[in-house]
């Protein structure tokens, strides 16, 4: 507590001293959904110990955790009020649309900053009136990993070039799927699961206005999956990670889309000869798996220390050299560039090869779509029902007509009134 000029007397009863003004220390409040965020903090505070005793880092384990950082930024109260705020992948679009979040140069953040960070993650986090609201540390493409030794056997090549042309597009992925399968006897399936591309179609835009679009690629979501699913393409696995990866080691699955996370989650689990046989191409599309952002509310007590946490996250060397040990991918082509040059991309899943060059391509050439900070939940609707269209248990226009009405209820959701309410 802030101590106002007290008066100290000296032992000799004749003078009296006035001690200097403490200033009150302020406690930054950063707020996330995701727990492994303080390992990620972690690595800041390794070069700065004396911010850690400034900040408290606080998890929200709630589905509904962008109404509760709403809710805390509107209370009155200003005990632990957010003044950092991690937006992952499925919140991401509420906080780019609210007013309550300052545009990333009101707290400093200049183009200088964010130079060598990929286009994608800026136009991500960028709002109707062309501010960018966001910043992040990390990027998160993905692409297909398959096994080079089942390239070689059934498709006669196993370089990522020769591959991508077997994969370049869906319906030459289907082509591809069929003589896969008709080459092995139906021993080795394409993909683990049919759920497996709903990755990759993630990110579209579902709501125009007040009114509900679907997505051109929803249409071609369901027909690829029909297809796999109903020629028996897939091992049909869940895609529950623990189910999921079970295949791996199988030996009956040719691919598999997956993100830097995922590489370095099967180079732990595979065993035996498919341990360092896999190889990476882009696929049929380009897509990313997720990601989180940083942002400032306009309540934030200290601009000043949160610049200092974002710059040192997001553009200190040292601090990406220490994430990108725990395999994180970092937002800055001149850091990823230097990693590939130097080999710090090679590992033992790839046979020693290098994905960072694949994954650099795809998040420079992925197109953000527009979203709403609906479209998320409208995305999830629709995924949900579209698995009735792959199982063969509805048709397309029984899905539109199922999702339509569930868009409604999420646009315009019905209010209840409290009856007992004092008038």
């Amino acid at each position: 507590m802030a101590l106002a000029g007290a008066l100290v007397l000296c032992a000799c009863g004749e003078k009296q001293v006035e001690t200097p003004e403490q200033e009150e220390v302020k406690i930054l409040h950063i707020y996330t959904c995701d727990e492994s965020v303080a390992d990620v903090f972690d690595a800041i505070w390794e070069r700065h110990a004396d911010w850690q005793e400034r900040v408290e880092l606080i998890v929200i384990d709630a589905d509904n955790y962008a109404d509760v950082i709403d809710s805390l930024l509107e209370s009155k109260e200003e005990e632990k009020c957010p003044d950092l705020i991690i937006g992952d992948y499925d919140n991401v679009a509420h906080f780019v649309n609210s007013e309550l979040i300052l545009p990333i140069e009101e707290v400093g953040v200049t183009e200088s900053d964010m130079s060598n960070m990929y286009d994608y993650t800026k136009a991500f986090v960028t709002d109707d009136k062309d501010r960018i609201k966001g910043i992040t540390w990390e990027i998160t493409p993905g692409a297909l990993v398959y096994r080079r030794s089942y390239a070689s056997i059934y498709l006669g090549c196993d370089n990522e070039k020769d591959v991508q042309s077997y994969v370049k597009d869906w319906d030459t992925l289907i082509d591809t799927a069929r003589a896969i399968d008709k080459k092995s006897e139906g021993n080795v399936k394409l993909l683990a699961s049919v759920e497996d591309i709903e990755k990759v179609f993630q990110g579209s835009n579902w709501n125009v206005g007040d009114e509900v679009v679907i997505n051109p690629q929803a249409d071609k979501m369901m027909d690829v999956q029909y297809a796999l699913n109903k020629q028996g393409y897939t091992v049909s696995a869940d895609s529950m990670p623990e189910q999921y990866m079970n295949t791996i080691n199988a030996g009956n699955v040719f691919g598999y889309f997956a993100d830097a996370d995922i590489l370095y989650e099967m180079q732990e689990l595979c065993k035996g000869d498919i341990s360092s046989d896999w190889a990476v191409c882009r696929g049929p599309q380009e897509y990313i798996n997720g990601g989180r952002w940083i942002f400032v509310p306009e309540k934030c007590i200290d601009r000043t220390l949160a610049y200092d946490i974002i710059k040192s996250l997001c553009c200190d060397e040292a601090v990406q050299k220490k994430l990108w040990e725990d395999h994180v991918v970092i937002n800055s082509r001149k850091f990823l560039s230097n990693a590939y040059n130097s080999g710090k991309g090679k590992i033992s899943l790839l046979g020693g090869g290098d994905y960072i060059r694949t994954l650099d391509k795809t998040a420079m050439d992925y197109q953000v779509q527009k979203t709403t900070e609906y479209d998320k939940s409208l995305e999830e609707l629709f995924f949900s029902i579209s698995d009735s269209y792959h199982r063969g248990d509805k048709n397309k226009e029984q899905i539109r007509e199922e999702f339509v009405t569930g868009a409604d209820a999420i646009l315009h959701p019905v209010v209840i009134e409290d009856i007992n309410q004092e008038e």
